[in-house]
């Protein structure tokens, strides 16, 4: 669902996806265009956390989170949208969620199901052309500057 959110359809005009290169490879960004302009922004962190590794869930051991500094070159202000596809970790296989929804087949044989206690509507602010987003270990965020000018 991340994916296909991340690419759409571009209102009928081509969208160009354009990796972003990182150093390392725990991280992977990626840029869509919609003519000469940018519209999406995913970011991926790769770092395995795994909820039920260990004692994850009673020792303590906190979900690492990186925070990225998105450089948005040509848009100065506005507020950018998040989705977020998350999970307790990367070993999970329900409860993995695209901003807020679940599509366990439990809950309705697949189909979207809005959940009410994941977050979803986030947004960051644009400063001096500038988006700062915290990204969880084991999670991707797409970031939609449509509304940005």
């Amino acid at each position: 669902m991340a994916v296909a959110a991340f690419v759409g359809n571009g209102g009928g005009r081509d969208v160009r996806i354009v990796n972003l290169p990182l150093e390392g490879e725990t991280r992977a960004a990626y840029a869509a265009f919609v003519g000469q302009r940018l519209r999406k922004v995913m970011l991926v962190d790769l770092n395995e956390y795994n909820a039920t590794a260990g004692n994850n869930l009673t020792d303590g051991y906190a979900r690492p989170v990186a925070e990225w500094n998105v450089r948005a070159q040509g848009l100065g202000h506005g507020t950018v949208g998040l989705r977020r596809l998350m999970a307790n970790g990367s070993d999970a296989i329900t409860g993995i969620t695209f901003d807020g929804y679940s599509y366990n087949y439990e809950l309705d044989a697949g189909k979207p199901v809005l959940l009410n206690n994941v977050t979803r509507g986030e947004t960051a602010a644009v400063r001096n052309g500038f988006v700062k987003v915290s990204v969880p270990a084991s999670s991707a965020v797409i970031l939609d500057f449509g509304g940005c000018e």
